[in-house]
């Protein structure tokens, strides 16, 4: 499922109504405020699927996918982190990283691999990846937009591949 969180304005035209619908019932819009709703929806797709759960986030929640899969393990089979950093006022990414022990896809362009290096490097498992293109590359699951990115195929072969890896059917 793709959830829409309550933090920002929208993205391709499609305003956010999550966050919109957040304020004006006067509740928190900060990162770390989605937290709940993130895991209600891995708890609503765990009471209907047989199949593994991989949360897949992008900027700030690529972040808040690493955090929580660090901070609550057995919440979930795998992460994709499309741009992740410590964007999380107050909480290291780095830290919860630590504790992952599902595989983990880092994705970003080459030139925030600074940004995520150190929680790559916290995970204590080899079932990890990462992948960053030869140049360019575009932040977040933007990169996956063939509009938006030229190399949206190498982003996708390389979100493919960690997914037949570690998630056959």
């Amino acid at each position: 499922i793709a959830l829409d969180q309550r933090s920002g304005a929208g993205f391709g035209g499609v305003a956010n109504r999550t966050a919109a619908a957040a304020a004006s019932k006067g509740k928190g819009q900060g990162y770390l405020d989605a937290v709940p709703d993130i895991a209600a929806a891995i708890a609503y797709v765990r009471a209907r699927t047989g199949g593994p759960v991989v949360l897949w986030g992008s900027s700030y929640s690529a972040a808040l996918a690493l955090l929580l899969a660090g901070e609550r393990p057995g919440l979930v089979d795998g992460v994709i982190a499309m741009s992740p950093g410590e964007y999380l006022s107050g909480r290291s990414v780095g830290r919860a990283a630590a504790h992952v022990a599902v595989p983990v896809l880092i994705v970003s362009p080459p030139a925030e691999t600074g940004q995520w290096r150190h929680i790559y490097e916290a995970v204590p498992h080899d079932r990890k990846g990462w992948f960053a293109p030869d140049r360019g590359g575009r932040h977040g699951s933007s990169a996956l937009i063939r509009s938006q990115s030229p190399q949206s195929e190498a982003h996708w072969q390389a979100v493919e591949a960690f997914l037949g890896r570690y998630f056959r059917p």
